[in-house]
């Protein structure tokens, strides 16, 4: 009788490690279930996302460097197709005088150069660690041309006008993080205008793309629901 309440407890007892065994499995399923749904909706494609870019140009406007200060803000659509407004001006230093020849004349030349774009960007390549965008701008302007005589210093001519910039250009991108990368831009830019000079030119950049749709999804991800899962599942383990 002894033998058979025993064998009979140690039945028991493994039937109820099975059970329990069997109760924590299906919580774990349960969890790493949900956090999968959670995953899939927070890394979810997108049709419609915000797009803003903060540009750096360099360039050469009659053999002279300059440099473009702009921002572009825009939307994201379909994750391929990135439509902006894009506002430029060259930089105080590049409005810097620079001696130059008005026909017999020594002269001082300052040169200011500003102009809104629509911007258009068509992602060719999108892959991990390398991305390949095509940008495309159109836009309106204008121009002010100072010349400043050397002896008397005084401001003797001064030209205005419109300008209908056009620019085209290749953009690969190289991320050594899904979150960030190594951006460079290089293109050129056709100037339609009534002025004397020449506005058409080469441009490039080299920049930091950072992506901050991805760096979000991967705290939400990692910092909230993942961490939140490994620490149910230990819980459930314990019991």
């Amino acid at each position: 009788m002894i033998r058979l309440a025993l064998l009979f407890s140690i039945l028991f007892s493994c039937w109820a490690q099975a059970q329990s065994g069997a109760i924590k499995e299906n919580q774990i399923d349960s969890l790493t279930l949900k956090l999968r749904k959670d995953s899939a909706h927070i890394y979810r494609f997108q049709k419609v996302r915000p797009y803003l870019s903060i540009d750096n140009r360099n360039s050469f406007i009659n053999n002279q460097p300059v440099n473009f200060k702009g921002l572009q803000v825009g939307v994201i659509l379909h994750e391929r197709h990135t439509l902006a407004l894009g506002l430029y001006g060259m930089s105080q230093k590049s409005k810097r005088s620079v001696l130059t020849k008005d026909g017999n004349l020594a002269v001082e030349r300052t040169l200011s150069l500003n102009y809104l774009t629509l911007f258009y960007k068509y992602s060719l390549i999108e892959k991990r660690y390398f991305e390949l965008g095509l940008p495309f701008e159109i836009g309106l302007g204008g121009y002010d041309i100072k010349f400043q005589d050397t002896v008397n210093g005084k401001v003797y001519k001064e030209l205005k006008g419109g300008i209908i910039p056009f620019g085209v250009g290749i953009e690969p991108i190289v991320k050594p993080f899904r979150w960030v990368g190594i951006s460079f831009l290089l293109g050129y830019r056709f100037v339609a205008s009534h002025s004397v000079a020449n506005f058409n030119g080469m441009y490039y950049s080299v920049g930091l793309n950072f992506d901050v749709r991805q760096i979000i999804r991967d705290v939400n991800y990692y910092g909230f629901k993942k961490k939140r899962y490994k620490k149910n599942v230990r819980a459930i383990l314990k019991q």
